[in-house]
């Protein structure tokens, strides 16, 4: 009986370590995407995170980053930040072109291993100077072959990251693009999360 109790401890303390860690990246990543003064909060999540990695068990630890995540919240708040959290998205949309640099959007090239993994690129050069980059630094590592390679154009808006085909993809290409963004909806944002 007391095995069976310590183990449902454990799993609620797992729970709660867990939804810890989210609400810590998603408040980071906030701070990161809607705020110029993520150099005021960047130390303040560097020792939150440490706590959480270092695999601290104790409710008390974890209690304590809760409270000071709820504080950075609240001087955001105050700072006039509206701070509501919404889930993240990913969104599919159309073709774009360079003059949609002026709108926040960025070049990016997306690979699809044959494994399965997502890798990508993100910058300011040409797609086909990062797809030459990109391709070489996954045959250099010895990872996955790549089994195909998307040009796209890229936004955050919202806490939605939204995902254009460039003109140098092609229509044939961005379909099946499509085809397993819908298919793998979750996946590839977790993939993409940290895209910028």
């Amino acid at each position: 009986m007391a095995g069976k109790h310590n183990r449902m401890e454990e799993e609620s303390l797992e729970g709660y370590l867990s939804e810890t860690r989210a609400l810590l990246l998603q408040t980071e990543q906030y701070v990161i995407r809607n705020t110029k003064i993520y150099d005021q909060y960047d130390e303040a999540f560097l020792q939150l995170r440490e706590i959480l990695e270092a695999g601290e068990d104790q409710r008390e630890e974890i209690e304590k980053v809760r409270v000071y995540i709820s504080k950075i919240r609240k001087s955001l708040r105050l700072k006039g930040y509206n701070f509501k959290i919404r889930p993240m998205d990913l969104k599919v949309d159309g073709f774009r072109n360079e003059e949609s640099a002026a709108q926040g959007f960025k070049r990016c090239v997306v690979v699809l291993t044959e494994e399965g993994d997502v890798l990508f690129m993100a910058g300011t050069e040409n797609h086909k100077q990062m797809q030459k980059a990109l391709e070489g630094k996954v045959a250099a590592s010895g990872r996955d072959a790549v089994r195909e390679v998307h040009h796209l154009w890229f936004n955050w808006v919202d806490r939605v990251l939204i995902l254009s085909g460039a003109a140098s993809e092609s229509p044939e290409n961005f379909d099946r693009f499509e085809e397993y963004a819908a298919s793998h909806k979750e996946y590839l944002l977790k993939k993409l999360m940290k895209i910028s």
